[in-house]
């Protein structure tokens, strides 16, 4: 009973031994995977604050660009603003100008009007026109002779210079003119001859 007592001690002891044995393991293991976890989360807070400066650098650089840009916009608004007011403001003053004019002609034109109406509505005569002159114009044309009874006539005219033979066909000389007068007049085609016995 007494060894088996000590045999029970025993091995209670080297459990105790290697207890407490596995528990300085555990313990040693927890520390070492307590510092990796440590150290891995400083390098991510230390990665992660590197990115965060980043972009909070970048971010802060595209908001002065940004503020530059919208600057710059806000100025060229402005000035095409003032552009277009100004170029309101001569369009006004020019339809201002134009409708002062138009309004000075219209005046202008409504006094003429007026003074045509009144002045010149009726004719009156100054006494300065010329009278109409009458002009009268021949109503018929000499018929003439045909050309081998002028020859005829010229020969038998030179045979018997002191005498006029007509024939019957000679009524064809004679012509009746009107001189505007109502006056009628007849003359005999002598020009014609005469001018063949030249000739």
């Amino acid at each position: 009973m007494k060894e088996y007592q000590e045999k029970i001690r025993s091995n209670v002891n080297e459990f105790e031994v290697k207890l407490f044995t596995n528990v300085d393991h555990t313990a040693a293991d927890f520390q070492e995977q307590a510092k990796s976890i440590n150290q891995t989360i400083d390098k991510n807070v230390s990665d992660q604050r590197v990115h965060i400066d980043d972009l909070h650098s970048k971010s802060h650089e595209m908001i002065v660009l940004n503020r530059s840009e919208l600057e710059n916009l806000f100025k060229l608004i402005s000035e095409q603003s003032s552009s277009a007011l100004n170029n309101n403001l001569d369009v006004k003053n020019s339809i201002r100008a134009l409708k002062i004019s138009h309004d000075m002609e219209m005046d202008e034109l409504n006094k003429t009007a007026d003074k045509l109406v009144t002045n010149y509505l009726t004719y009156q005569t100054t006494g300065m026109t010329p009278k109409r002159c009458q002009y009268s114009y021949p109503q018929t044309f000499t018929p003439t002779s045909p050309h081998e009874r002028i020859l005829s006539r010229f020969h038998h005219t030179t045979t018997e210079q002191t005498s006029l033979n007509f024939s019957e066909n000679d009524d064809n000389d004679l012509m009746i003119m009107n001189n505007g007068n109502d006056e009628n007049r007849c003359e005999l085609n002598i020009g014609h001859r005469q001018r063949v016995e030249k000739s």
